[in-house]
């Protein structure tokens, strides 16, 4: 029903309810539907928890998806991935992290975004090789854009081709 109403704005909040039930029931597409609303503010601002909570359940079902987007919640927030709950700045009342912490984060967060990726989810395979590429580690970057490649993904195809030229069937 949620994905029935999605075109319209008036539609989209009325198919929220389904969404939500679904996802009360377990199904892990809707918990990372859901969640993803809650990341991108679509379902009200500094959602953040609500994000974590919907994405960390279809996580847990190994939901390939699920895994990606909290993964980069994880880096974006500086969230711990098990509880979610935001790490605390060392210096009160800043929003400046430690460096540590900060890599913390986002070695979290690669790490969930690296077991979607072995699970398949396009987008990931892509985002573990282009990190790859970023630290300079072509040869391991490869065949992660390869395989994204080959299902399609816009962004992993136009990578492989800047760096090892027409993805090999």
């Amino acid at each position: 029903a949620y994905m029935l109403k999605w075109h319209d704005q008036e539609g989209f909040l009325a198919g929220v309810p389904a969404l939500t039930e679904s996802a009360d029931a377990g199904y892990a597409p809707s918990q990372y539907e859901l969640g993803t609303l809650y990341m991108e503010g679509k379902l009200g601002k500094n959602k953040a928890s609500e994000a974590f909570h919907w994405l960390r359940k279809g996580a847990d079902q190994d939901y390939p998806p699920a895994l990606h987007n909290l993964g980069f919640l994880v880096q974006m927030r500086c969230m711990d991935p098990i509880r979610g709950n935001v790490n605390k700045p060392k210096i009160p009342g800043t929003l400046l992290f430690d460096n540590d912490l900060r890599w913390d984060c986002y070695d979290a967060g690669n790490r969930l975004i690296l077991q979607a990726a072995e699970g398949g989810f396009a987008p990931s395979q892509h985002s573990v090789g282009a990190t790859l590429l970023r630290e300079g580690n072509r040869e391991k970057a490869k065949p992660w854009l390869r395989l994204a490649a080959r299902q399609g993904y816009k962004k992993a195809i136009d990578d492989y081709e800047k760096y090892f030229g027409k993805p090999e069937p």
